[in-house]
């Protein structure tokens, strides 16, 4: 766990998505956190009195803070560039959050509304609801644990530099409110920065996905009678939950789990087929396992379909024959990623591989790719990911064509619901407006608005959008320029350029899945009874332990009434102003933080002043 979310630049620091781009919800990053937490105090990187920096104060920041907080008597530090705490999804009233219906995985007889978490965080477990209606109760919860436990936030902070020192502590460089810097060095730091803000690369005069949502925003113009030309750019789930409100009269992302066809089995269908499909094989290929994890997902497909096709030389033709329209595109897709991939080999390998060189020494090319270095497999990676997206969009769309309306759908009543005035285009660079960022759920919810209205798709790059009178003049890759009332834009997130520098490179990630959504399991077999018979008790080590240590903090919160006071608001002050600390006679505010950090390595207990939630 720990190997996969460090910073690669500097050994003290890790990342608490572990650089993952799938599966990316608010409850996989709670998981993701834990496990992270866990393991740092496992191995004792986090031990009592550490000073521990969480850079980022949204869902994830506050999961690793209260978790190392509770199962070490550590001190926090949360650095937030915003105003307060989870400031984006405060603000949004609109937007609907749920536990399950971004997941990659569609269990059976799924329903958005009433269908369980897949996980079970131990602290701050949640519900659906809006946005800000979330965010606000993580705030009450978050506000037990920080009024009795030593986190200490700082807003308006952002961290600029993150820098390793000799002795393996970690210098951050902290830019503050009125523009000027100043370093912080700690044990050790985690960037819980999640996946970065919305993209919007054209500054298109546009609402934020997250500030969107009203049913106003939606209504159609009064002032003409002809349809509404729209263009929503980007067809990932944020995209999707775009299309609806123009499909659907009054459509509120709170009510979408109502949309959903629940009890058809449709999910029978979705998720055997993403699995199944060309695509999966290739970014999840279950030959990696002969190759002992050293070797990416792509060039285990790569080496197990030349091995298939050196056995059989006229397997593909056989396949190609039998196949038309669609298919037969697919198909071609996914033989020029395979060619493709020999030749990216043959030029980091510096010989010749022939993708269907009949008598090649395959099990030789076996033992040359377990030997490429992982930088270069990384980079084999990166330079297939458009070409198999490409794929997924093309084989997506031919698959989901294949969901019968009138077998899985009331399209009656979801006829009802149609708005009917607007002229809606999807927009991405993928062939079709499936896309592989699309959750199971939206999928599905996809070919539904596909069932209720006509959808049209153009493909391309957005190269310009100019506002015009009336609407925007888009011109697109290739040349090709169109004229529309609205415009969406809905690229997702992304990172500033100076967090990507701090963050750097993914590391080797050599498996498929997810080591930091990946419990640890214990197995406890407890000794045999009267009746001559035992039990076996499975749990997740990182939950069950966060969940005993959440709970006895809660119990010695209440036995610290004549503990030393430390006022929270002056340990702040003494680390962005350090001069204070000379006002002071008192050791505790002339150096609070090695005050803190001796005392709680002692085990004595601390009360806190202006903890009371307020400056959150």
């Amino acid at each position: 766990m720990l190997d996969e979310a460090q910073l690669r630049r500097c050994p003290g620091a890790y990342v608490a998505t572990g650089y993952s781009n799938d599966n990316i919800s608010i409850l996989h990053q709670q998981v993701r956190a834990a496990n992270l937490a866990w393991a740092l105090t496992r191995l004792n990187k986090v031990k009592h009195g550490s000073v521990v920096a969480i850079v980022g104060g949204s869902f994830s920041g506050l999961m690793i803070a209260v978790s190392l907080a509770v199962q070490r008597r550590c001190i926090v530090h949360i650095y937030e560039k915003a105003d307060r705490l989870l400031d984006r999804f405060r603000n949004s009233h609109s937007r609907f959050i749920s536990v399950n219906l971004n997941s990659r995985d569609l269990p059976p007889r799924f329903d958005p509304s009433y269908s369980r978490a897949i996980y079970k965080p131990p602290i701050f477990q949640w519900s659906e609801g809006t946005a800000s209606e979330v965010a606000h109760r993580w705030l009450r919860e978050f506000q037990t644990y920080y009024a009795d436990l030593p986190i200490f936030l700082m807003t308006r902070a952002e961290v600029v530099g993150c820098r390793p020192r000799p002795d393996g502590r970690v210098k951050l460089t902290i830019k503050g409110r009125r523009g000027s810097t100043v370093d912080h060095t700690v044990d050790l730091a985690v960037f819980a920065v999640g996946f970065g803000n919305e993209q919007n690369r054209l500054s298109i005069d546009d609402f934020s996905y997250w500030k969107s949502g009203s049913a106003l925003q939606y209504r159609p113009g009064l002032r003409t009678a002809k349809k509404e030309r729209v263009l929503i750019s980007g067809c990932g789930d944020s995209g999707v939950v775009e299309l609806m409100h123009y499909v659907f009269r009054d459509f509120r992302h709170e009510d979408i789990g109502s949309f959903y066809p629940a009890g058809c089995g449709i999910e029978s269908f979705v998720q055997p087929m993403l699995e199944q499909s060309n695509f999966w094989s290739i970014r999840y290929s279950h030959e990696i396992a002969q190759f002992d994890k050293d070797v990416i997902s792509e060039l285990a497909w790569f080496f197990t379909r030349k091995y298939l096709i050196e056995a059989n030389p006229f397997f593909e033709n056989e396949v190609m024959r039998g196949l038309r329209g669609r298919e037969r595109a697919v198909e071609i897709l996914y033989r020029q990623i395979y060619h493709r991939t020999g030749a990216l080999l043959s030029k980091h390998l510096k010989r010749r591989i022939r993708p269907y060189g009949a008598g090649e020494d395959v099990e030789g090319l076996r033992d040359v790719i377990q030997r490429l270095p992982p930088d270069v497999q990384l980079q084999i990676k990166n330079e297939l990911k458009s070409d198999i997206s490409r794929l997924a969009s093309a084989e997506l769309d031919q698959n989901m064509r294949e969901v019968d309306p009138g077998h899985f759908f009331n399209l009656k009543a979801y006829r009802q619901r149609r708005l009917g005035r607007f002229e809606i285009w999807m927009n991405d660079v993928t062939p079709t407006m499936y896309t592989d960022a699309i959750s199971p759920a939206n999928l599905i919810y996809l070919r539904l608005c596909q069932c209720v209205e006509d959808i049209r798709f153009v493909q391309g790059k957005l190269r310009s959008v100019t506002p015009r009178a009336g609407g925007y003049d888009v011109r697109f890759a290739g040349g090709r320029r169109m004229i529309f009332e609205r415009v969406a834009s809905r690229y997702g997130t992304s990172h500033d350029q100076a967090m990507e520098d701090i963050l750097g490179k993914p590391p080797r990630k050599m498996h498929f899945g997810d080591r930091l959504l990946e419990p640890a399991i214990v197995i406890d077999e407890s000794g045999l009874d009267k009746t001559g018979t035992g039990t076996v008790r499975r749990e997740d080590a990182a939950f069950s332990a966060i969940s005993r240590a959440a709970s006895a903090a809660s119990r010695k919160a209440t036995d610290k009434e004549e503990a030393p006071v430390l006022s929270k608001l002056l340990y702040v002050r003494s680390l962005w102003m350090p001069r204070i600390k000379k006002e002071f006679k008192d050791p505790i505010y002339s150096n609070p933080q090695g005050w803190l950090s001796r005392r709680l390595k002692r085990g004595g207990g601390v009360n806190y002043l202006h903890s009371d939630g307020r400056d959150l």
